[in-house]
């Protein structure tokens, strides 16, 4: 997602009431007026409003986009519903509160934008001042396709029906930003796109059927030549990759944690972000604003889709059978023939046999329970959960395995609970195990 904003004018209207008026202060990633946003930076709107004197103040903020179509205001509850056309929506605070993170990253149509925050201010029941920032020249690209939005907030993480292992526990509550994640897992036909892109740069290189980063030891994935689970077919006459005919749309298996991460830097480079991750010590950069792997709390809030009122064992409820996930014995029709079993992206889109409903999570996400277990960013440890911070966890600082979460289509049902937690070498590839990534 590409931004740039210039802050341009500040217009105050005379004041018509006798209260002392609320105060207004807006920055733009936290920076004053008249300074200029880096392309790939998030334009974010941030209120600051101190309450003038008097009871009953009050405001009304509007945050309006003019394109060539019309206007598009932001509705103030969040970006799930986010932009709506015309300019009918606006914050609306009694009494006056601060209010943050109002994002220009909601997914408005693409184009050129000038973007108004206009504030009307009331004291005692009187109209005070109207204020209009605008911000000129916004370049919005909206959103990248195939990306789903996490809204920030709180949730409880972990096990909370007492069914699982001592490593879902303590319950705790959790904050997370908001954040973007693939609605699919990543297919086999985006990786060994990567694969040929990585080749052609002298990125890889191709060791007995096993990928590698240039020079170095750590494997990224298997091809058939190294494994007979693979789908990623090496081609050593013309030197390029391709998928076994049938699989382009399956989940990428057979992929190590070193392999799913150097996909997620060059993704970002594909859209022109930053890379995230450091090839020399494979620490990632927070922040960095590029494609990563999801936290273990980023990937278990965004797998309960936004339920929380009871807490479900699985995003649609507590019980479930082969209509909603694939799970081993699962019964869909890709049980059959040399493994992995796994199933098509997207496939439990209510066509699915046995027959079912659309089975995307209330964020739009599909297969965050079965097909194939999902590489996480964080470090494995038993206890985390008791040391765990409230605000953004990453894992513990070290370990030895990575974790993994969501169950596959290789384990009973039970292993694709929302909570389930499990961990992996991140050297291993295996044939149940695949990724999905996010974006800050």
């Amino acid at each position: 997602m590409r931004y740039v904003a210039i802050f341009a004018i500040l217009v105050f209207c005379p004041a018509v009431g006798l209260a002392q008026i609320p105060t207004v202060d807006i920055k733009c990633n936290g920076l004053d007026s008249n300074v200029v946003i880096d392309p790939g930076s998030n334009a974010k709107i941030d209120f600051s409003i101190t309450a003038g004197s008097g009871l009953g103040n009050t405001v009304d903020i509007w945050v309006i986009l003019e394109t060539d179509s019309g206007y598009y205001s932001y509705n103030g509850f969040g970006p799930i519903q986010g932009w709506n056309e015309g300019i009918y929506n606006a914050y609306y605070t009694d009494p006056l509160v601060d209010m943050n993170d109002t994002a220009l990253d909601s997914p408005v149509p693409d184009g050129d934008y000038v973007a108004y925050v206009v504030i009307d201010t009331w004291a005692d029941g009187f109209f005070d001042q109207n204020l209009i920032y605008t911000f000129d020249s916004v370049d919005i690209v909206a959103g990248i396709e195939g990306l789903a939005f996490i809204p920030a907030g709180e949730f409880e993480m972990g096990d909370h029906y007492g069914v699982g292992n001592p490593d879902e526990l303590p319950v705790h509550a959790v904050y997370i930003d908001a954040f973007w994640m693939d609605i699919f897992e990543v297919t086999n036909q985006k990786y060994c796109d990567y694969l040929n892109s990585a080749y052609g740069q002298h990125l890889i290189e191709v060791i007995g059927g096993v990928v590698y980063k240039a020079g170095d030891t750590e494997p990224y994935c298997d091809t058939k030549k190294s494994s007979s689970y693979s789908r990623i077919i090496w081609d050593d006459i013309n030197f390029c990759f391709k998928v076994e005919s049938g699989n382009e749309n399956h989940p990428m298996v057979m992929v190590s944690w070193y392999g799913a991460v150097a996909y997620a830097n060059w993704r970002s480079g594909e859209f022109g972000l930053s890379a995230c991750y450091d090839f020399e010590t494979w620490e990632c950069t927070f922040g960095a604003r590029g494609f990563r792997l999801p936290t273990e709390a980023e990937w278990e809030k965004a797998a309960r889709g936004g339920e929380h009122n009871p807490y479900y064992q699985y995003h649609w409820g507590s019980n479930i059978d082969g209509s909603k996930a694939n799970y081993w014995d699962s019964s869909d029709p890709y049980e059959a023939g040399l493994y992995p079993w796994t199933t098509p992206v997207g496939y439990y889109d209510g066509h699915q046999t046995p027959p079912g409903v659309d089975m995307a999570n209330g964020y739009g996400l599909y297969d965050m329970a079965g097909n194939v277990w999902e590489w996480c960013n964080d470090w494995y440890s038993s206890t985390y959960y008791s040391s765990s911070p409230y605000d953004n966890p990453h894992g513990p600082a070290s370990g030895n395995e990575r974790i993994r979460r969501g169950g596959g289509w290789d384990n009973w049902s039970d292993r694709c609970r929302s909570a389930w937690r499990y961990f992996a070498v991140p050297g291993d590839p295996w044939f149940y195990l695949g990724f999905r990534l996010v974006l800050e």
